[in-house]
């Protein structure tokens, strides 16, 4: 975030996320939080090494951060 933060300081953010089910979400959405807050946050779904069984699904992850 901080090159970010230098090289477009003006300019509004926008964050796309796609996360296996493995991850903590949590500790990783706080840590992009600690910055500059986004616009607007994209949760979406990708297949992880070709497989979907590790998918979590984008509607899965709107529960409170805090």
């Amino acid at each position: 975030m901080l090159i970010i933060n230098m090289t477009h300081p003006n300019l509004p953010l926008a964050l796309v996320v796609a996360m296996a089910n493995d991850k903590d979400h949590s500790a990783f959405a706080r840590q992009l939080l600690l910055g500059r807050l986004p616009e607007a946050v994209v949760l979406t779904e990708v297949s992880i090494a070709g497989d979907r069984s590790r998918i979590t699904p984008a509607s899965g992850r709107l529960d409170p951060i805090c």
